[in-house]
């Protein structure tokens, strides 16, 4: 193994223990703590959001928002429509088939009814405890690194400002990455490794979930920050535990080769310079 190879599983390594570190702060407990007041929606409803709003983190209806989180839905935001349920029951008289006998048997039913919901982006207020803190440092060198990065990613990418709260987005469907303007040099760099991660992996397991494709598009730009001599663990440790808060980190051990790799064709492609 070259020394470059053993400088990115170094990092690589660093990235499990690192998130792993963050399951027993003050922090994370706060953040869990909200987290749970979030209803978890069904498999259907969670295709309903994802089809509507591919960015959607936190999603809540307009109530909720007010009531619970003490946020407020902006002016002129376009809600997210999916379907709630509403579950009753009634009597009604069946003769039985066995003793020919007519008794009263309950049935129970859900009825379903369209609603609106809304991510956190759309709203304002309070803020919500987070684990992963925005990046604020300069980095030298920092245009001619993103630009070293854009011609890695096999997507156009472009700079916007991104009004609902995002540092960037892989639309999958249009074939473009986008990162927001005015962000630090740091926040930058790292959210356009991490979308070029997304780009670059896009076609390798169409089956995956979410929260996997997250935690390896973060775990590669940590990766490749670090190894750029950018320390993204304030951020990157705490994303990472929050998309996979619920499942075994064997996930990211067994993916370390592709996370490893995904690293390594990025730095070649930036240069040792």
């Amino acid at each position: 193994m070259s020394a470059k190879e053993e400088k990115i599983a170094k990092l690589c390594k660093m990235v499990e223990e690192g998130s792993k570190s963050v399951y027993n702060s003050e922090e994370w407990k706060s953040y869990l703590r909200t987290m749970a007041k979030f209803h978890n929606y069904s498999a259907r409803n969670c295709l309903l959001i994802l089809l509507q709003n591919p960015n959607a983190s936190h999603v809540a209806g307009f109530s909720t928002w007010k009531n619970t989180f003490h946020r407020y839905v902006k002016k002129g935001e376009h809600g997210i429509g999916i379907l709630g349920g509403r579950s009753g029951s009634y009597t009604k008289q069946e003769t039985n088939k066995e003793t020919g006998a007519v008794e009263d048997v309950d049935h129970s039913y859900t009825s379903f009814f369209p609603c609106t919901v809304f991510d956190v982006a759309q709203t304002e207020g309070e803020d919500l405890p987070t684990v992963a803190h925005v990046l604020t440092g300069d980095v030298e060198q920092s245009e001619e690194i993103e630009n070293k990065i854009a011609n890695i990613c096999p997507f156009p990418v472009e700079f916007e400002y991104l009004e609902d709260g995002a540092h960037g987005y892989m639309d999958e469907k249009a074939r473009r990455v986008v990162v927001c303007k005015g962000m630090s040099h740091e926040q930058t760099i790292k959210s356009l490794i991490h979308e070029t991660a997304h780009a670059l992996l896009v076609d390798e397991d169409k089956s995956k979930d979410r929260w996997e494709r997250e935690v390896e598009a973060e775990s590669v730009a940590y990766a490749v920050s670090g190894y750029l001599g950018i320390d993204t663990a304030s951020y990157s440790f705490g994303y990472i535990a929050g998309w996979a808060r619920d499942k075994d980190m064997k996930y990211l051990q067994s993916n370390q080769k592709l996370i490893r790799d995904t690293a390594a064709k990025i730095i070649d492609g930036i240069g040792e310079k």
